[in-house]
Order: structure tokens, then sequence, then C-alpha cells
């Protein structure tokens, strides 16, 4: 959960200061999330180096562009590619959970079927959650006329239904 640091801080700083400082917030809290992965002797995972290389690729293409975004638009670009990342780990067959797993299941049991179908599943049920929240963010950037709160409720129910899966497949 600790990978979705960078996205809350995204959101909340984005709300408060703008488009371009919740960019650079999402970057600088990611690439905060490898170092403190690579200090602490584990792997950078693809999750956090993604979101590192997203937030910052869009915060430096702001800058250089002069790009103005609305607070939906730069929202849905961002969900779009957290949506690619999670979407490109699981075709690629290297599930972005699995990483995170790794760290609390014997090695013994890494190419095991049920660990691996495990680990496919909850990044699956990940990647229907962003695709719901790229749909919440579109209804508000499309249709502005909707309420907030039809968007809030569509992520937060997202969002919990992505972790409580989790929790549950990992109990």
């Amino acid at each position: 959960m600790l990978g979705f640091l960078p996205f809350l801080l995204f959101a909340i700083v984005c709300h408060a200061w703008g488009p371009l400082s919740g960019l650079a917030a999402g970057a600088l809290s990611a690439i905060a999330l490898v170092g403190h992965q690579l200090a602490g002797g584990r792997s950078a995972k693809i999750l956090e180096v993604g979101t590192a290389l997203l937030f910052g690729g869009l915060a430096v293409y702001t800058l250089i562009s002069g790009a103005q975004w609305s607070v939906m638009g730069v929202r849905l670009t961002v969900d779009i590619g957290i949506f690619l990342i999670v979407a490109g780990s699981i075709i690629v067959g290297r599930p972005f959970t699995m990483q995170y797993a790794q760290e609390t299941v014997a090695p013994e049991y890494w190419d095991s079927f049920a660990f691996r179908e495990i680990n496919r599943k909850i990044s699956l049920v990940w990647a229907m959650a962003m695709a719901a929240i790229m749909v919440a963010d579109a209804l508000l950037l499309f249709m502005p006329q909707l309420p907030h709160a039809l968007a809030i409720g569509m992520t937060v129910a997202a969002l919990a239904g992505a972790a409580s899966y989790t929790k549950l497949k990992t109990s």
C-alpha cells in the first residue's frame, strides 16, 4: 500500500497548490520510496520506479512545454499512467504485486502456480480499480456538471475494494 503514497500526495498537493506542484510531490515521494527500498537492501519495485518516471516525466513536460493542466486533466493522465504500469506488469508476466509478496513469502514458493496466480489476480483487481478511477476522472473532466461526490465515491469504492481483496488473498 505504501507504493500508492505518491498518488495520495499528488492528489492533495495538486488540489492545494496546482498540477505542477502535485506532479513534483508525486515524483519526489516516489524517488524517496525507491531510495528507501534500495537503502534497506531491497529491490526497487516496478510500481515506485514507474511512478517516479511518470510523475517526473509529466513534471518536466509541464515545465518545458508550459502546459496548463486542469486538475481533472492531470489526474486522468496520471491515472492512465498508473493503469499502464499495473496492466503492463501483468502483460509481461510479472504482476507488480509479486515483488512485494516475495519479501514475505519463502523463495521456494515463488515459482509455484498458486503464488503466481494469486499475484496475477490481485494485480488484475488493482488494474480494474485504476480503470474505475479513470472512468470517474473522465466523467468529471468531460461532464463537469456531475457531482464531485460521484467521482469521489467511485474512487474510494475502487481503492477500498482492491485493498480488501488484497488483504483477503494475502491473509
